[in-house]
């Protein structure tokens, strides 16, 4: 495990991630009779956001503890996908409040879950700008000219 490989793009994703999880134990709804958090508001949207979040953090253990890029590159893909669908998926539950009758605002978590998943999909799309390993150099490229043509 090399905490070196870890470039800015995936402490990124694997933070929002968690905070992600977290606002989900937090108020997202100020109701009548008590505040709602994310896990009792919804029905299935808690676990569909708790599954996605779990991306961050994937990509931060897989950027750490393996040697080829292949695997993280391609759970950065995954992982800017998923903080594409948790924006979509918690912009949808701003406007679209569940339990109607009972609802009466939007409380701190639904916000700071907002913007946990717009930083998961940046930090998710930040990892993929650069493939290199910080503080690596290319080895010099020699060019040579090849030969005129015989004959």
């Amino acid at each position: 495990m090399s905490l070196r490989r870890v470039r800015a793009g995936e402490w990124l994703a694997g933070l929002a991630g968690a905070v992600l999880l977290v606002a989900l134990f937090l108020d997202w709804y100020d109701a009548r009779r008590a505040p709602l958090t994310g896990w009792q508001a919804f029905a299935v949207t808690d676990v569909l956001l708790a599954l996605l979040a779990l991306s961050g953090p994937l990509l931060l253990a897989l950027q750490a503890t393996r040697e080829s890029p292949a695997l993280p590159t391609a759970i950065s893909i995954v992982c800017a996908t998923c903080g594409a669908l948790a924006t979509a998926v918690v912009l949808v539950r701003l406007v679209v409040e569940p339990q109607a009758d009972r609802v009466t605002g939007i409380a701190g978590g639904a916000w700071l879950g907002l913007a946990a998943a717009l930083a998961l999909l940046a930090g998710g799309w930040w990892s993929l700008e650069s493939e290199r390993t910080p503080g690596a150099t290319a080895p010099p490229v020699e060019v040579r000219p090849s030969p005129p043509p015989a004959g």
